[in-house]
């Protein structure tokens, strides 16, 4: 079964994610949320995600792609469904559930973008966060060999 590493929550904030091309998941402002804090983030203030695998500040990204040769760059749409979603709570507020040895699980109505293009829409989606997937940016379920 898996558990929640940590929860974050986004409210009041642009409904998209850009995976920057052989580096981290990019949020920009809103309000962060987690379990012992909030945070509110300044327009132009980043939270940055790791998708390598190799952060030592998990789940946040500590630039550790830039040493370990982390290749993922999405060259055009992709069509990724979630099996079995997780409810979402409201309409405003964006979900990301960092899973304990497993992806990072985002609920609520957002684009996911590589650099500037819009590579896909919908509610819910498992990015990779172990670096290893073969759909470049989301999960695919590498992390469990």
């Amino acid at each position: 079964m898996d558990r929640s590493l940590s929860l974050l929550r986004f409210k009041q904030m642009p409904r998209k994610i850009v995976l920057e091309p052989n580096g981290p998941a990019v949020i920009d402002g809103g309000v962060l949320v987690t379990a012992d804090r909030e945070i509110e983030l300044e327009e132009g203030v980043n939270c940055l995600l790791c998708r390598c695998g190799g952060t030592k500040n998990a789940p946040f990204c500590d630039g550790s792609h830039k040493g370990n040769r982390f290749d993922s760059v999405i060259e055009g749409p992709v069509d990724y469904q979630v099996r079995t979603p997780k409810p979402i709570v409201d309409d405003q507020t964006l979900i990301i559930e960092i899973i304990e040895d497993g992806p990072i699980y985002v609920r609520g109505d957002l684009e996911v973008l590589c650099g500037e293009r819009v590579v896909w829409r919908g509610a819910h989606t498992k990015l990779c966060r172990c670096g290893r997937t073969a759909k470049p940016g989301f999960c695919d379920g590498s992390h469990k060999r």
